[in-house]
């Protein structure tokens, strides 16, 4: 089981609003209907999305995959929070983000889960039920991993 691109936590984003620019590897009519999925991606947007990912995090083969990462790190010596915190974030992006994210029109990629996660913050901080709902697949995710930080 091998870990994939990871999933970065927050990152600044370029451009107004937070949205980032689509990848200019894309064709022209790709990154058009992507933009215009940001432009288009408000508070109501953010819910429906966390509850997709809320809804994947829930699910059997997520919890089975971080099941086993998180009993892989135990007797590690040396493997920090920092390596548990990129294969989580690896696992998410493999497991469930990355066509979430795509779905939503953001790369299925580590810049695709910054520039979300990027926005989802910005508009949780006016929307109190947008925040609960972040709160709540955070706490999901993490829920699956007591044994975060246990080699330092």
């Amino acid at each position: 089981r091998e870990p994939t691109e990871g999933l970065a936590g927050s990152a600044a984003t370029e451009g107004g609003g937070g949205h980032a620019e689509v990848p200019e590897e894309l064709d022209a009519p790709t990154r058009r209907w992507r933009r215009t999925l940001r432009v288009l991606f408000h508070v109501d947007v953010a819910k429906a999305m966390l509850s997709d990912l809320l809804m994947k995090y829930s699910g059997t083969a997520f919890a089975e995959e971080a099941e086993y990462l998180n009993s892989s790190w135990l007797n590690q010596p040396g493997y920090g929070l920092a390596d548990q915190s990129r294969d989580m974030e690896r696992l998410q992006l493999r497991c469930a983000l990355a066509p979430v994210l795509l779905r939503y029109g953001f790369s299925p990629d580590t810049t695709g889960s910054k520039d979300v996660h990027a926005i989802v913050t910005e508009l949780a901080s006016s929307d109190a039920g947008l925040a609960e709902l972040q709160r709540q697949v955070q706490a999901r995710v993490l829920g699956y991993f007591t044994n975060l930080g246990c080699n330092g």
